[in-house]
């Protein structure tokens, strides 16, 4: 039942002693005494003017006299009855700068096709307080394009508040058109159809409209209403439908929606509303620059919050449970900057679901399901979903839930994803996070970013990649970044089917859950030493893998087949340098090496000439590397290039440019390795020939390929250079890059 403003019963209090409240003329409000009121003529009482108020008696004609009577400033006054005031015609309100009191009277009809009580065109500050109306619609058919108060025209600065509206087969306040400054406050709604409507009119719409702390209830409105009852509809359809604020009201029981705002609907906000029971709870089509926040909703059948094609919503604090397996706590689809954010979420279908949207950011949300996934992020009719953000949320699962994270390329694809710092836990059936691109000729995932998530208790692991398959598939995973993840058990990837996968975690997977081919994993083992198991032989027959060392480090990555398969006859393949890859091919029997890069290399230069003195050979000293994927020179010790870490075989060569000078006998280049003999593996010109005719003659000097096993350090040995000279005097050797330099090449 309504909670009334408190207004005194005339029977029980004199007329000196009430004090109304009301607005002046222009719409101010004040307090004024009754008998102040009564002697200034600004009191219109409908009983004066012939109304009854019994129930029976159409007192129609009498209250529109009232309201005839009136001027701006009147306050026009329905006193309590026992029973009600009957309105069968509509009273038109024929000015503005007045107030409707009424006590808590109750005006209702015995017309059954009479939807309307009051109808306000182009009137402006109209206040309706303390009145109940009952629609009495059980024998009428519900309309959603009429109203108890229907405001129509550019009407202005209108307020209903502390009203009651029960049994209503309409609207109970319907705004047509441009309608401006409305206030709908402290309200009871109760049984009724569509309580507030807005609809645009003429190409405009109503703006600045405050819904806040009313109640609402359709007490069963479905078995009249078709099950199509809904609380708060604002329809813009026109760009001045904005800045409404809609706020701190109770809402149970709709069949349809609770709130629903839909075309064009501008700068407005949603915002501690309590939902309860309803078919879908917030329900957004084509808004712009939305706020939904702070609101509870529960017992929700469909969608708890759904916005679409909307851009700049934010979806935050908001407190969401539903009830149906294919319910989703908080969808948005084709919707550009969507925040979904804070929010509580308990859904028995999924969490939430974001499908063919620009730049959506999910972040910090705790939301739990009991249906098949907590989130599914999903590529829709277009190609255009871009830029998503998945970080920081708490994802918890049931035992019926198949993943933490679905990104599925079905009709459209899903590119540039960062899924970070979420914590996804609880057991899922198959994996924590699902890269599923089910059709193997496209659309496509790509550039999916995986860094620093943890999953728990993943049957499958952390990460599943599922092209779908056919024995011939394409590329429709492209590009994925996974680093720094925690998994319980270990990260595992199954179906993998990518051009580009970079991790920076071991993969260690029972074979009957890893697939892969045509495609390179990149490992980056900067953090540590990793492995990478692969299935037996003769699972995948033909089957393509290359598997590529990212990073710099001198940490291993380390091959080898599942249950003793061997790889080119041995139990492991090493990866040692940066660059170093290795393709394989899953053959009846083992793993066979198709092709293998040794991108490992260290090239050094000096960056300024160095002074060679007469006649004493002297070691040159390089202070600058131009590549050292190697990791084989450091400026500790400047003079030397180290065999890399795991080399076999290897080349060394250098440039050099020595400056001219015609003096002299010799102009030598020596290659050498460290040990007791001290080898030299090769000397440049010695004689006339080495000594430079004009500036600009260069040399080129390299050594055969050497077995590391042949040094007399061996693989703990070092290469340098020394430069010796007869001219007479000191002698440059040019120090750019272009003319002296010295690299090691790792072969196998």
């Amino acid at each position: 039942m309504p909670q009334f403003q408190s207004y005194p019963s005339v029977t029980t209090v004199a007329p000196d002693d009430l004090v109304l409240i009301h607005q002046d003329a222009s719409g101010v409000e004040k307090t004024v005494k009754y008998s102040d009121l009564v002697s200034s003529g600004y009191l219109i009482n409908v009983k004066s003017y012939g109304a009854v108020g019994d129930g029976v008696t159409n007192d129609s004609a009498a209250v529109q006299a009232a309201f005839n009577a009136a001027i701006q400033g009147s306050v026009i006054l329905f006193p309590a009855t026992a029973n009600s005031y009957i309105i069968n015609t509509p009273i038109s309100v024929p000015l503005g700068g007045i107030t409707v009191i009424g006590y808590g009277a109750v005006l209702s009809q015995t017309a059954d096709t009479q939807y309307r009580k009051f109808t306000l065109a182009g009137k402006s500050s109209v206040w309706f307080n303390g009145l109940s109306f009952n629609g009495g619609y059980s024998s009428m058919a519900p309309v959603t394009n009429n109203g108890t108060i229907y405001v129509s025209g550019y009407s202005s600065g209108v307020k209903v508040t502390n009203c009651q509206f029960i049994n209503t087969a309409a609207a109970n306040i319907y705004l047509s058109g441009e309608c401006a400054n409305v206030t709908i406050e402290n309200n009871t709604f109760f049984n009724n159809y569509c309580p507030i409507i807005t609809a645009s009119s003429g190409g405009l719409s109503a703006y600045r409209l405050k819904v806040a702390n009313n109640q609402f209830s359709s007490g069963g409105i479905s078995t009249v209403a078709s099950g199509n009852s809904q609380s708060i509809w604002i329809s813009g359809a026109a760009s001045n439908c904005l800045e409404h604020v809609i706020s701190g009201n109770s809402i149970s029981s709709f069949s349809k929606y609770a709130i629903r705002l839909d075309s064009l609907v501008i700068n407005s906000s949603i915002s501690g509303n309590s939902i309860s029971n309803a078919g879908s709870g917030i329900y957004v089509v084509s808004g712009n620059n939305l706020t939904i926040s702070g609101n509870t909703l529960s017992a929700i059948v469909y969608d708890g919050i759904y916005a679409s094609g909307s851009t700049r919503v934010t979806i935050s604090g908001n407190s969401v449970t539903t009830t149906d397996s294919n319910s989703n706590g908080i969808k948005i689809t084709t919707t550009d900057r969507g925040l979904i954010s804070a929010n509580n979420i308990l859904s028995a279908g999924d969490a939430i679901v974001v499908v063919d949207c620009l730049h959506p950011s999910v972040t910090g949300n705790l939301a739990k399901t009991t249906g098949e996934q907590v989130m599914i992020l999903a590529g829709g009719s277009t190609n255009a979903k871009t830029n998503a953000v998945i970080s920081g949320n708490n994802f918890v699962a049931s035992p019926a839930t198949r993943y933490h994270i679905l990104l599925e390329a079905d009709a459209g694809a899903v590119n540039n994803a960062l899924i970070t710092s979420n914590f996804l836990s609880e057991a899922v059936l198959d994996a924590g996070i699902n890269l599923k691109a089910p059709n193997p000729a496209g659309p496509s995932i790509n550039d999916v970013n995986i860094t620093a998530n943890n999953t728990t208790n993943a049957v499958s692991g952390g990460l599943m990649l599922d092209y779908g398959g056919t024995s011939n598939p394409q590329d429709v995973i492209n590009r994925v970044w996974c680093s720094g993840n925690l998994g319980q058990p270990n990260n595992r990837y199954r179906s993998l089917n990518v051009d580009y996968f970079a991790t920076s975690n071991s993969i260690a997977i029972p074979y009957a859950w890893f697939q892969f081919q045509n495609g390179t994993v990149g490992f980056d083992a900067s953090g540590g030493a990793k492995t990478f198991e692969l299935p037996p032989s003769g699972d995948y027959p033909g089957w393509r893998v290359t598997i590529e060392k990212t990073d710099s480090s001198t940490n291993p990555v380390t091959i080898s087949g599942y249950g003793g398969t061997q790889i080119n006859g041995q139990a492991t393949y090493v990866l040692r340098c940066k660059g170093e890859s290795v393709t394989l091919v899953n053959g009846v029997s083992q793993w066979n090496i198709e092709a293998k890069i040794l991108n490992s290399v260290t090239l050094v230069y000096r960056g300024s000439n160095q002074s060679i003195p007469n006649n004493a050979e002297t070691t040159i000293s390089w202070l600058n590397a131009n590549n050292n994927s190697a990791n084989a020179w450091s400026i500790a010790n400047p003079d030397r290039i180290y065999v890399p870490a795991g080399a076999k075989l290897v080349r060394v060569s250098c440039n050099f440019r020595w400056a001219y000078n015609a003096t002299g006998t010799q102009r030598v280049i020596k290659l050498k390795a460290s040990g007791g003999s001290v080898p030299v593996f090769a000397t440049s010109a010695v004689g006339p020939a080495g000594i430079p005719a004009s500036f600009g003659t260069s040399s080129y000097l390299s050594t055969p390929i050497i077995k590391v096993s042949d040094l007399p350090d061996g693989s703990s040995g070092y290469f340098y250079v020394t430069a010796t000279q007869d001219s007479g005097g000191a002698l440059d050797i040019f120090g750019n890059f272009e003319h002296t330099n010295f690299q090691i090449e790792v072969i196998e």
